[in-house]
């Protein structure tokens, strides 16, 4: 059985913070002031196209004790999360995709709790078609559990041209293995966009997207999508906001499609078809 970190818990070595092992790559804190996400609950009503595509995600654990987020991308049951969560067959074959991780009613206090208000396991193993490193992505097969069918959570899509300056985004994920959260504002009530097309991340990358979303450790793997046509434009990986702003970054989907476009390993329906 895994040992669950509690995010409360800090210790400190020669004057050193140690986070759970989940947090994002890089270590650090990723909301860009104040935390704006909500629970799925919340958005239910209000939005319910936002809700409605938000059950594509999976709280994805790892054989490790980690945990990521991730998003049943195409009609085929092809699953998309970070290289960095996991990138063997080995480590594929001993993870657990639970979806529909989410409290019943916004007030729920469980909303805020790690691993509360659980979902149904549908898969315990996947067929690993790649993962890459550069880009920090890995697209898995799943094979559900007996009785699955994975259609009842739909799939996301995504845009194969890039994303602008200014554009407005949203998230969903689980951000510190919470139940299901999204996030779409800011702390002054406008809309999270994208503030840079093409910056630095700080996990290593040299051309990435940066957003002032919120995300957590364990928001890895979160699909970002744009507020104008709720397509996924960015795979998220790195933190990088702070109490007074910043921004998170996140790999260019339009990219990882040219990827596996080239290896013929591009799920189908994965990519929004355009009039022009």
């Amino acid at each position: 059985m895994k040992t669950i970190v509690a995010l409360a818990l800090l210790a400190t070595t020669a004057n050193a913070v140690v986070r759970p092992t989940w947090f994002d790559g890089n270590g650090l804190e990723s909301i860009c002031g104040s935390d704006q996400a909500k629970g799925a609950a919340c958005v239910k009503d209000s939005d319910p196209v936002k809700y409605k595509l938000g059950k594509a995600i999976a709280r994805l654990s790892l054989p490790d004790g980690n945990y990521c987020t991730g998003f049943l991308w195409g009609s085929e049951g092809h699953f998309l999360t970070n290289h960095h969560c996991y990138s063997t067959q080995d480590e594929v074959s001993q993870s657990k995709w639970e979806f529909d991780a989410e409290c019943a009613t916004c007030d729920d206090p469980n909303n805020n709790k790690q691993l509360a208000c659980k979902g149904t396991i549908a898969a315990t193993n996947a067929t690993l078609l790649w993962a890459d490193k550069g880009l920090d992505f890995a697209l898995v097969k799943l094979q559900p559990s007996a009785g699955i069918d994975l259609s009842k959570w739909g799939y996301l899509k995504a845009r194969a041209k890039p994303a602008s300056l200014d554009e407005e985004v949203w998230v969903v994920g689980h951000p510190a293995i919470k139940p299901k959260r999204f996030t779409w504002l800011n702390d002054d009530g406008k809309s999270a966009k994208i503030v840079n097309p093409s910056t630095p991340s700080q996990c290593g990358e040299t051309d990435t997207y940066g957003y002032n979303a919120d995300t957590e450790g364990g928001s890895s793997g979160s699909p970002i999508l744009s507020q104008v046509d709720n397509l996924v434009i960015s795979l998220h990986n790195c933190g990088g906001c702070n109490a007074t702003g910043g921004q998170n970054t996140g790999n260019k989907l339009h990219k990882i499609i040219d990827f596996l476009n080239e290896k013929k390993l591009l799920p189908k329906d994965a990519v929004a078809t355009t009039s022009c």
